[in-house]
């Protein structure tokens, strides 16, 4: 166990973990991420096009030891060993690493590459000295070594500047990934380039795709560090609020509040970190109601407005950005978010603004009903829902759910009756094809009882009457309930149910993980439902986030997931689906007098 100390400017909270790792990044989503256990994805990291690019593996003092102790400032990580103490900072608009040491004496481990490539040839590094710096000149070939189709073609060449000579040499060494042979994610081992010795206190990386610029930012931030380090800690005052007089929530929900501002960026919100890099479309429209409240109902109306214009000619959204994977429900949540705009926040808009989103939102919602509607349900194809590592076929709860979202906001920009009529047939379509008197199910022809059914109440409470839903929720709970806080993907007697995570292997998602943002969804929905009644799962369900941020994985972070069976940092340690759930869920809670 180590000691942690979070620390938020004025807000300070003291714990202690079984974990040492951390991931801190920057409103650009540069990022540096420590996982003690080994992993290619640990290491500093830099947006680099459409992908995002590894440059450094790892950077510790040249006599190395255990971490006894981690402050954690928000924006920048204090780790204390037996000889030295060292910090890490990635400075707001940059593309640099700042790192300190206290012993003076640091070796860093490049290992430049996308960050999803393992290849291992055609790798060559240039490393050159220039008025007291290191610059290395990194080019990646294609390589028939590597089973490439060419050999020796450039797909891309950057530079590295480091504020500093480094002596001792430079070697090639294998290095382990036991943390990513635990996520049954290959490769285990890769060779990577270890430079000898920096002398420096302070070391700045800095990455470029041009030589010159990359010496200026690297010059710049080494002269204007504390300058820098003020900039971040503003951001910080900026965005904290005080949420309650307990020092453990009020750190918990600033932290998520500084982790969620940060991947809000202007391209959208990425998904996660490391691996999830790219915005995805279902993410980011659930994270952007709490988005907002950081960010700025702009921000909410710019993104609503560059995804309205993404819609397929059948009503749907790519699940990424450009791809050729397309999901059923994105547009539901894209109807919801717009319904905010068209009755809330309806003064944040232009009468032209006004205008075009309706009648957008007019011409898809007809397109999608057209193309997707069979006997007053919503059909979709295999992994097209949120369950994307699961066919689910066929009409589903959630989708059904997120339809009358649609036909609400078409009710509202038409005043159109047969809307209305569509609403009502759904409405009675569901309770007749999926309800059974006890039970919600997940599909209309799968009686299989998943953790969809507070999904469909958060959506549309309408589907069912209040005692129904009580029932409803009972009976699942009853099913699905994880003493640990958490709630499962499927049914625990269920042949299909997994307790353990797999990793890479998908088959524990959807079929037994537990994933925070569908656990918080949950505790609002009990929320409004019954908080009375259902007070003690709601608490624990807040608690077990709680602690997996604060003790679990990456600390500060939220993470994607945990297994069933008890409550880890799992999946992607940083998600943001995660992050602004768990504010929605606490701001609510808080309104609704729960703690």
């Amino acid at each position: 166990m180590i000691e942690v100390d979070f620390d938020l400017i004025d807000r300070n909270f003291q714990t202690v973990s079984n974990s040492k790792d951390f991931l801190i990044l920057n409103n650009s989503n540069a990022f540096y991420s420590n996982l003690e256990e080994g992993s290619r994805y640990q290491g500093f990291f830099v947006p680099f096009g459409s992908s995002m690019l590894k440059l450094i593996h790892k950077i510790h003092p040249s006599e190395d030891f255990a971490i006894k102790r981690i402050n954690h400032l928000g924006y920048k990580v204090i780790i204390e060993k037996k000889n030295s103490t060292e910090s890490f900072f990635v400075p707001e608009k940059s593309s640099s690493l700042v790192y300190s040491n206290s012993q003076a004496n640091s070796q860093i481990t490049l290992d430049i590459k996308n960050i999803f490539d393992n290849r291992v040839f055609g790798r060559f590094y240039n490393i050159s000295s220039q008025k007291g710096k290191t610059i290395i000149f990194f080019k990646k070939l294609t390589a028939k070594a590597d089973n490439d189709a060419g050999d020796d073609e450039l797909e891309y060449q950057c530079y590295l500047v480091i504020n500093s000579e480094f002596s001792d040499g430079k070697k090639w060494q294998n290095f382990k990934f036991n943390y990513d042979q635990s996520r049954n994610s290959m490769p285990f081992e890769r060779y990577m380039l270890v430079l000898g010795t920096f002398p420096l206190k302070e070391i700045v990386i800095t990455f470029g795709k041009d030589l010159n610029k990359a010496i200026l930012e690297n010059d710049y931030i080494s002269k204007n560090i504390m300058k820098l380090e003020k900039n971040s800690q503003n951001t910080i005052k900026s965005i904290k609020k005080e949420y309650s007089t307990d020092n453990k929530l009020n750190m918990a929900y600033n932290l998520s509040q500084l982790y969620l501002n940060l991947l809000s960026c202007d391209k959208g919100i990425t998904a996660g970190l490391p691996w999830f890099f790219q915005p995805w479309t279902r993410d980011e429209l659930i994270s952007l109601k709490s988005s907002m409240q950081i960010k700025g109902i702009d921000y909410g109306k710019r993104r609503l407005f560059y995804l309205i214009k993404e819609i397929s000619i059948d009503g749907r959204l790519a699940s990424i950005r450009k791809s050729d994977f397309f999901c059923i429900d994105s547009i539901g949540w894209l109807f919801r978010l717009s319904y905010l705009f068209l009755t809330v926040y309806k003064t944040e808009l232009t009468k032209e603004e006004m205008l075009s989103l309706k009648g957008i939102l007019q011409k898809f919602g007809d397109k999608f009903i057209v193309s997707h509607l069979k006997n007053s349900l919503i059909s979709n194809g295999p992994k097209e829902t949120w369950m994307d590592s699961l066919a689910r076929e066929g009409p589903r709860i959630e989708v059904q759910a997120l339809l009358l979202n649609i036909l609400e906001v078409m009710k509202l920009i038409t005043k159109d009756t047969k809307y209305l009529k569509l609403q009502q047939d759904i409405y009675d379509n569901i309770k007749k094809v999926f309800f059974d008197g006890n039970s919600l199910f997940d599909g209309s022809e799968d009686k299989t009882i998943r953790n969809n059914v507070f999904l469909a109440y958060y959506l549309d409470k309408r589907i069912l009457k209040t005692d129904e839903w009580e029932i409803v929720f009972k009976n699942s709970l009853e099913k699905l309930w994880l003493d640990w806080g958490g709630i499962a993907t499927i049914d625990k007697t269920n042949l299909a149910f997994i307790p353990s995570h797999t990793g890479e292997i998908p088959s524990s998602y959807h079929n037994g993980d537990s994933w925070f943002f569908m656990n918080h969804i949950a505790a609002i929905a009990m929320i409004k439902l019954n908080k009375t009644l259902f007070a003690p799962y709601i608490k624990k369900i807040i608690n077990a986030s709680i602690q997996s941020m604060l003790e679990k994985g990456c600390l500060g972070c939220l993470s994607e997931l945990s297994s069933a069976s008890t409550l880890l940092a799992q999946g992607c340690p940083l998600q943001a689906w995660s992050l602004a759930t768990f504010i929605e869920m606490m701001d609510f809670a808080k309104s609704e007098k729960v703690l």
